[in-house]
């Protein structure tokens, strides 16, 4: 298989002509080569291209081509020319590799025809190519949009098999701020309409078990881990969210602590009462169990709710740092009252620890 370098040849070579055309000639196929190509007036690419016998010349007994054929080929004795073969080989390299261009230029006319009525076709490809442009040129290579990460996560992954997808980190924060926030229901909703864009639960549940150390339990807090991590990364609020508990009650395995979840947990167990005896303002334990049989009773007739927040259930409330001494810390949230604890986690997703006035709590109480 013969081997040509096309990138010493320029993209525009097609529409070389006269000088230009003769330095190509005289680089790739030297000086004989280009005798020949200049008595018989071929000038240009084209010309070239478009004559069948480049040498069929030599075959004519003319005066005129005495010279060139003395240069050019063996006379036998019987006076007929044999060429040498140097210039039949450096005739065919460069017509060969003309020829090569030509056919790349071809396809790409072609490619180019094909792409524009597929872009004609699908205003989408126009749009986003539009945006490309703008976003190329406002944003380089190190402050990418989320929109540009998205869409070509979601490109590269449409040609993957399914199971050998990937997501980029970018992806994957965001995939886990939405479980958080969202909810179970609301990720799967997003995951399930745009597709190949988030990971399966599955997925986003070995990613925060892998980078989470302790593995979290239904009905368990881990208010001690929670502060801890506030600490760290010098955040001063917090809150708590349900993980959306599911409309169709599901049972599952937990491999991780070896127990069933899914069924109702009851606020008396170990994990749960243990963190509300914690608390140094329940000084009453009685109070613990007359709230359940109240709060059972609202469970039953009100059902999940999908975020339960410190604070009436239409209005988000803010608790700010107040102004008095005595303040109740973060680990005091295990005293809420409204919360529903059928399926309740508290998630660590936290950007500062506010402290609650301790009248604002005695209100919450009453």
């Amino acid at each position: 298989m013969e081997y040509y370098h096309l990138p010493l040849v320029h993209d525009d070579v097609l529409l070389y002509s006269n000088e230009k055309f003769y330095n190509l000639v005289n680089e790739l196929a030297r000086e004989n080569v280009l005798s020949i190509l200049k008595i018989q007036s071929i000038h240009s690419v084209q010309s070239l291209l478009h004559t069948n016998n480049v040498v069929e010349l030599f075959n004519y007994d003319c005066s005129d081509l005495i010279e060139i054929k003395k240069k050019s080929c063996f006379m036998l004795s019987d006076g007929t020319y044999i060429i040498k073969c140097g210039i039949i080989n450096g005739l065919n390299y460069l017509t060969n590799i003309l020829k090569l261009k030509d056919e790349q230029r071809t396809k790409l006319n072609e490619s180019s025809s094909s792409l524009n009525e597929l872009i004609i076709k699908h205003p989408l490809l126009k749009a986003l190519i539009s945006y490309y442009k703008t976003s190329t040129i406002s944003l380089n290579k190190h402050q990418e949009g989320f929109l540009t990460t998205l869409i070509n996560n979601i490109t590269s992954n449409l040609k993957c098999p399914k199971n050998n997808v990937r997501y980029n980190q970018t992806m994957l924060n965001f995939a886990l701020s939405l479980f958080i926030l969202g909810g179970k229901n609301a990720y799967e909703f997003t995951r399930l309409n745009i597709s190949q864009a988030l990971p399966s639960l599955t997925t986003l549940k070995k990613i925060t078990s892998n980078n989470n150390e302790n593995v979290i339990e239904e009905g368990k807090f881990q208010i001690d881990h929670l502060l801890k991590h506030a600490s760290v990364i010098d955040c001063r609020y917090g809150f708590m969210s349900e993980d959306c508990t599911g409309v169709i009650q599901k049972i599952e395995y937990d491999s991780a602590t070896n127990t069933f979840i899914g069924f109702s947990i009851d606020i008396r167990c170990p994990h749960i009462s243990n963190n509300l005896r914690s608390s140094s303002n329940v000084t009453d334990n009685t109070m613990i169990a007359d709230d359940v049989d109240n709060e059972s009773d609202t469970c039953s007739s009100s059902g999940n709710e999908d975020n339960d927040y410190y604070g009436e259930d239409d209005e988000s409330e803010n608790i700010f740092e107040g102004e008095d001494d005595d303040k109740i810390p973060l680990h005091h949230f295990a005293q809420v009252r409204n919360t529903t604890f059928s399926e309740l986690r508290l998630l660590a997703f936290i950007n500062a620890v506010h402290t609650i006035p301790e009248k604002k709590a005695d209100q919450q109480m009453q």
